[in-house]
């Protein structure tokens, strides 16, 4: 895991941020030119920070716009202690949710799991430009 999160230009004392299934907050721009965050999971592998989103929310349409965005992790033992991931986003399709699948051994859910009937999701992939880590 390491390793992965060192490539990313994650510092060894934040990697263990990326590794735990904490929730982050995802910041777009949205339509109007105002952020707009949603909090949700993230997954490290290939040297990706990846999430799963519907293409039915807001998040999504801004990322089609505007692929520039911010993960932004906090510690849930220090508050003063964060990470903060600022990149493009690829937009990846996820068909048969194989990747919302993929959150279930880490926090035993899948990122589908209260998806209404017919609803599609893709694969968010974060490609860190600047990485700030504090505390």
């Amino acid at each position: 895991m390491s390793d992965a999160a060192t490539a990313l230009g994650v510092p060894d004392t934040h990697v263990d941020l990326l590794s735990q299934p904490l929730v982050g907050v995802l910041t777009t721009i949205g339509a109007d030119g105002l952020p707009q965050s949603t909090a949700l999971w993230f997954l490290l592998g290939d040297g990706e920070v990846k999430m799963s989103v519907r293409t039915d929310r807001q998040k999504y349409r801004n990322l089609l716009a505007n692929p520039k965005a911010t993960l932004f992790v906090l510690d849930p033992q220090n508050s003063a202690r964060t990470l903060e991931i600022r990149g493009e986003v690829e937009i990846r399709p996820d068909p048969d949710k194989a990747h919302a699948e993929s959150f279930s051994p880490v926090y035993g859910s899948a990122a589908s799991a209260w998806d209404p009937e017919g609803t599609t999701r893709v694969l968010l992939a974060l490609q860190p430009r600047r990485v700030v880590a504090t505390g």
